[in-house]
């Protein structure tokens, strides 16, 4: 109770409580002595000092605890034991990287501590330059810049093949099923009003979890901007967080009048138990103990110990094609998941999503959902329509009448090749490797294209045109005549591509405009 957190945070080892931290579930402390170099085990504080002040999660410094303490026992088989950190250089955090996968090898270290660990060390070294712990006189300087996990050191697990499709999004029916008023009464009734709103407006938001505990009383503004189809003047609620993971603050993330009214309903409400705190200081999800002014944040523990047991008392829960769905895919985080499922599926943007996800790499947000099969057949089946063989003749493959056995039997015939697909048998057997025909698509029954490869018949069209002028001006005596006709784009190739780029913008050109718009959308 009479605890000075600042004479804890001098200390190398932590009692969380006394920081105004929650623990993790069987640990309350927070060791730093388990670091060897003092120089690291400063950086260590220092950076766990810097999350404390914008999360309460304990459970997630100590994960990133046990990467930089797996960092510094490989740092200590150097012979200056890693203590000087001006000698460090690429070659180390390699030497890191490749013990951690010897170790887990042999049994000493678990899957998940195998994949997450060189990505939770390049997490906190970054984020340490966002503290200013590689700044003169802070723990972090003189060292090395090539001292650094590059992306290539981060190793992903292997997708599980058996998913259905769905990642670890969860399919719309079990969204339906777990945000009904049967389910969220029954989660209410043991765990509060505080965590029933926390995971309806995560469902809605698609926030990270840490996030959405963290979420101030004043979150919540409106906006005004331009309406794009009436050019008047348009306003909309926006949820305005910060992400710690990424470094953003104030992010402004537009949000639904339903979701808004969620949260209006939760601030009031919070308001009501805390009468005397500035809503500025109010916490959205105040924590419930040791909390007399709601100003410090509930934590991440609370829903997902909360979502785990609701979730595994519930009567029934039931997958998209009637079956028992795995209760164990429900957790908070899947709903983030969902979250990007859903909008992917409505068509947003790519670099759109990733704002509102908050990632600083696109290839993330992939990693986020799966194309829907149903939406992929529609993209397929629309521009089949649009399919040219070779000689540049629109040819149909009756691709909206297949059943999804036809339709994956028909994906299987075929291989991606340069400018469309190839349909010959021991091509796609090889998967592409072992053509027959020395890869002369242009003259093969065999090949189709559509119109979404215009881009590249055109790039190839000008690479044939700019080839032929600069082998016809060679100066004789370089090549002998076998390899310049060999070499020389024949003038039939050109002739070919030429149709193919004609007949497919002629078909591009038939559309009305809804019918184009629609094509656009579906190929982004």
């Amino acid at each position: 109770l009479y605890a000075d957190p600042e004479t804890e945070f001098a200390g190398d080892v932590w009692d969380l409580r006394k920081v105004g931290l929650a623990a993790a579930r069987n640990a309350v402390r927070l060791d730093f002595s388990v670091i060897v170099q003092g120089w690291l085990r400063e950086a260590a504080k220092g950076w766990a000092r810097g999350r404390a002040s914008t999360s309460n999660n304990g459970a997630g410094l100590q994960s990133m605890l046990l990467a930089v303490a797996l960092l510094s026992e490989s740092l200590a088989l150097r012979e200056d034991s890693g203590r000087d950190r001006s000698a460090l250089a690429r070659v180390d955090v390699r030497a890191f990287v490749e013990r951690v996968g010897r170790l887990h090898r042999a049994g000493r270290l678990s899957k998940t501590t195998y994949y997450q660990s060189p990505t939770k060390v390049r997490q906190f070294l970054r984020e340490c330059k966002d503290f200013g712990l590689y700044e003169p006189g802070a723990p972090l300087h003189r060292l090395s810049g090539e001292f650094a996990v590059w992306p290539q050191d981060v190793r992903r697990p292997p997708k599980d093949e058996d998913d259905g499709g769905e990642g670890r999004a969860l399919p719309q029916v079990v969204i339906d099923q777990l945000l009904s008023d049967t389910y969220l009464d029954l989660l209410r009734g043991r765990y509060g009003e505080d965590v029933c709103m926390m995971l309806r407006i995560l469902a809605d938001t698609g926030r990270r979890p840490g996030e959405l505990a963290g979420l101030m009383a004043t979150c919540l503004e409106r906006t005004e901007f331009i309406d794009q189809e009436t050019g008047g003047l348009a306003s909309s609620w926006v949820l305005v967080h910060d992400m710690p993971k990424v470094a953003v603050k104030h992010y402004r993330l537009f949000i639904a009048q339903s979701t808004a009214q969620l949260i209006i309903e939760q601030r009031e409400r919070v308001v009501a138990r805390y009468p005397g705190t500035p809503l500025s200081t109010l916490r959205l999800f105040p924590r419930d103990m040791r909390n007399p002014h709601g100003t410090l944040p509930a934590s991440l523990g609370r829903l997902t110990d909360a979502v785990r047991g609701w979730r595994d008392g519930l009567p029934k829960l039931i997958g998209t094609s009637g079956e028992d769905y795995p209760r164990e895919r429900v957790i908070p985080y899947a709903f983030r998941h969902s979250f990007a499922q859903r909008h992917a599926d409505n068509g947003t943007p790519l670099d759109v999503l990733a704002a509102m996800m908050g990632h600083r790499r696109i290839d993330t947000t992939r990693g986020y959902y799966k194309v829907d099969k149903s939406r992929m057949r529609k993209a397929v089946a629309r521009v089949s329509e649009m399919q040219l063989n070779h000689a540049g003749n629109r040819i149909s493959t009756g691709f909206a009448g297949l059943v999804d056995a036809e339709y994956d039997r028909y994906r299987v015939g075929q291989i991606a090749v340069a400018f469309g697909t190839c349909h010959e048998p021991s091509n796609v057997k090889s998967s592409g490797q072992s053509c027959p025909y020395r890869y002369r698509c242009f003259g093969c029954t065999h090949f189709r294209t559509d119109p979404s490869y215009l881009p590249e018949l055109r790039g190839h069209l000008q690479k044939l045109l700019t080839d032929h002028e600069r082998l016809n001006a060679a100066t004789d005596g370089i090549l002998e005549d076998w390899a310049r006709r060999d070499a020389l784009p024949a003038p039939e190739e050109i002739v070919a591509v030429r149709r193919l780029i004609r007949n497919a913008e002629a078909m591009l050109d038939g559309l009305s405009p809804a019918e184009r718009a629609s094509l656009d959308e579906l190929f982004g």
